[in-house]
């Protein structure tokens, strides 16, 4: 036990696979998940700024109705 052994260690993960090739290439599926993430998120961001401005609205009405 007492003698050395020198070897390679090979980096095992198992969620990192080895590609041949690297391409560009998006699939049409992927493609419209990902604009459809996209437009829910525009989607998301408008209803808050309207729901801002309505809030900021409703404000401005409650000042002038208590002076």
């Amino acid at each position: 036990m007492g003698e050395k052994r020198s070897g390679r260690v090979y980096e095992f993960t198992p969620g990192k696979k080895r590609k041949l090739k690297s391409l560009d290439y998006v699939s049409p599926e992927k493609k419209e998940l990902l604009r459809k993430r996209e437009q829910a998120k525009r989607d998301k961001s408008v209803f808050y700024v309207g729901v801002g401005i309505l809030l900021l609205l409703v404000v401005i009405i409650t000042i002038f109705r208590l002076r």
